[in-house]
């Protein structure tokens, strides 16, 4: 464009560059809104994805031309200026355009990947992770062409990252150990965002809400919100109810020591009722077995799995598992025993 408009004034060239910038800007705009209206409209997510990004960088991109070319249009402009500081900055604003553009639909594809993990059964914890690992991947590549393209030797500041990571690594042990921490539950997985959680050697329990590059944040019982530096979860052991398949129902019921006699068919009755009982897995193992002569009470002892796994749902099983046990009880004519003490006087303190 400078060399079409060589024969003009600079006063005249900058108002053309002026002008034929903002006709682009327009018809970029125009063309934005015109593709939108369309793409909203099918479910091409991708080529919608592309064009979204492209938008705003794309936008920055014309008028940093329109600047860079009007400034090389002025009289003060010379080669050496040309070559020393313009040149370079319209090599930036190219960088900046693809990285931003690249930055751009990165996000987007992590949104959308979001919003449809349900459906698809993508896990949220692995879409952050690796739109994360892209992002820093991205803006590391972005910044060194930037500093190349300032004529800054790349080669050399990688030496000298080298010998100062040791300097650095010393400083930031904590930090690091957070984010090793942090990459190490991205990949391992112990545990995902939504998560019940809990461990027997911190005082932590309860709903993973986010996990950081140093930090995960977990909300208690209490909906206190509490932050634990993620390198605490590679030395504790960490208890994940989420990945349960199945729970567990173990528990000793008594009988009064006047019901032994029925105790028998009791077992057998309670042993039916589990092996018919849906929501008993019969895979595992269901035990109904008399254990224990106590103080008080003929003990037995049952043991199941339950194929509910979330909480309320167990707890809704065990009650009813309960309730038919003791009905179970009842139909022999039996009774749960309770503590009793019984006390025998012989026949002289009678008299007496």
């Amino acid at each position: 464009m400078p060399n079409i408009l060589h024969s003009y004034s600079w006063e005249i060239q900058a108002i053309l560059i002026f002008l034929a910038t903002c006709l682009i800007f327009y018809i970029e705009r125009f063309t934005f809104r015109r593709l939108m209206n369309f793409l909203n409209k099918s479910t091409h997510f991708w080529v919608k994805a592309i064009v979204l990004a492209l938008h705003y960088p794309l936008m920055l991109f014309i008028w940093a031309q329109g600047v860079t070319f009007g400034l090389m249009a002025m009289p003060f402009s010379s080669k050496l200026l040309i070559s020393r500081f313009l040149d370079p900055l319209h090599n930036i604003i190219v960088v900046i355009f693809i990285g931003w553009f690249i930055l751009r639909f990165i996000r987007l594809s992590e949104a959308n990947f979001l919003e449809s993990s349900e459906k698809r059964r993508h896990d949220r914890t692995t879409i952050h992770a690796i739109g994360r690992l892209l992002r820093l991947g991205a803006v590391l590549v972005i910044g060194l062409v930037v500093l190349q393209a300032l004529g800054i030797p790349v080669s050399g500041l990688i030496a000298f990252g080298g010998g100062s990571a040791i300097v650095v690594g010393l400083a930031a042990k904590e930090l690091l150990a957070n984010f090793f921490g942090g990459m190490v539950i991205f990949l391992d997985q112990p545990f995902k965002v939504g998560d019940w959680i809990s461990s027997p050697d911190k005082e932590i329990e309860g709903v993973v809400e986010y996990i950081g590059w140093r930090l995960t944040r977990i909300r208690s019982l209490e909906r206190r919100p509490r932050y634990v530096p993620n390198s605490i979860f590679s030395t504790i052991v960490i208890e994940n109810p989420q990945r349960m398949k199945h729970r567990r129902i173990k528990t000793n019921i008594g009988i009064r020591y006047e019901d032994a006699s029925k105790l028998e068919a009791i077992l057998k009755d309670v042993r039916e009722y589990f092996a018919a009982c849906p929501d008993i897995d019969d895979n595992q193992h269901q035990m109904a077995h008399f254990t224990e002569i106590g103080d008080h009470a003929l003990i037995f002892n049952i043991y199941i799995f339950i194929k509910k796994t979330q909480l309320r749902e167990f707890r809704e099983v065990q009650e009813e598992v309960f309730f038919n046990i003791f009905k179970i009880i009842e139909t022999h004519g039996a009774q749960v025993a309770y503590p009793t003490q019984s006390i025998h006087l012989h026949q002289s303190v009678k008299n007496s």
